[in-house]
């Protein structure tokens, strides 16, 4: 995974009764007594075994979530609120009380000072590479679906080097995603990055990109050659089928040789669209199926 420590996913479903409520934890009610609260949780077992969750992993951060009730309910636009400490390396499991009527949860992650919070990757349990959100630390979803919010912090360092490469996956719909780069970690000139995928689409970058940051998680190990970091995580805008103003966000993973464990996660906004609040014409995070991203140490820049 790409994220300086082990990765903890944070899981959120319903039909969790008869749970004791959370120590830490206060509630705001606008409806009565809490329908839902957290509980300690073991972070080892699997997502299918743990069911519902939250977790996180990488820094000392806490929790706010809310459930707000939806039409048809009785209680249509009221809402609930928790407020809960997570230590690193610990989870809370979301206890739901009531599952008759559906709501959007929102879990928003308070990272502290100097930490990052680098992305979260919202699944379900049936897909577990749906989306990568980077510069955001709430999510929304409607339950009953089962969805995982896998929270990635890391300390605020950054580290030097480039990647290289190129490759690409293809997805369970059958589309083919390529690309080439070349991409310094501390944002100065020589950067390049060109995305395609299947119907013709091109992505090309606009220099320079707009946010870098390279980490070294101890569990990804990028040699030969011998590398600074593993993975890249950035932001840029560029031209999308030769119109300006289109923003990506991605992760690349170096994890050593041949390539066929190293990881690209992708997002392509079209041009004049909000990363924030539309959603990207393209995404994939999977390992890849052809190719190889390459880790290296910096060289001066000319």
């Amino acid at each position: 995974m790409f994220n300086s420590k082990r990765l903890f996913g944070s899981v959120l479903m319903l039909g969790l009764l008869g749970l004791a409520a959370c120590q830490d934890g206060s509630v705001d009610s606008a409806v009565g007594p809490a329908l839902f609260d957290l509980v300690d949780e073991p972070s080892n077992a699997s997502l299918v075994e743990e069911g519902s969750k939250v977790c996180k992993y990488g820094s000392d951060a806490t929790f706010e979530v809310t459930r707000l009730f939806l039409p048809p309910s009785s209680q249509a636009g009221q809402s609930q609120t928790i407020y809960v400490d997570v230590a690193d390396g610990t989870c809370k499991k979301i206890a739901v009380h009531d599952n008759r009527d559906p709501f959007d949860l929102t879990v928003t992650e308070m990272v502290p000072g100097g930490f990052v919070l680098d992305s979260i990757v919202v699944r379900t349990i049936f897909d577990p590479t749906r989306v990568t959100l980077l510069g955001t630390n709430t999510v929304t979803r409607q339950v009953p679906t089962r969805y995982a919010f896998d929270f990635y912090n890391s300390p605020e360092t950054f580290l030097p080097g480039r990647m290289t490469g190129g490759g690409g996956q293809i997805r369970v719909d059958e589309v083919r995603i390529t690309r080439g780069l070349t991409l310094h970690c501390d944002i100065l000139l020589s950067n390049n990055l060109e995305i395609n995928w299947t119907g013709g689409n091109k992505w090309h970058l606009d220099k320079p990109i707009t946010y870098a940051k390279c980490i070294d998680d101890p569990n990804v190990d990028p040699v030969p050659p011998a590398a600074p970091f593993d993975t890249f995580i950035g932001k840029a805008v560029g031209r999308l089928n030769g119109v300006d103003g289109s923003h990506v966000e991605f992760i690349f993973v170096d994890d050593g040789e041949p390539g066929t464990t190293d990881k690209a996660t992708i997002m392509i906004w079209a041009p004049g669209d909000d990363p924030n609040t539309d959603t990207p014409v393209l995404e994939v995070s999977d390992f890849l199926t052809h190719g190889n991203l390459q880790a290296h140490e910096d060289q001066p820049h000319r």
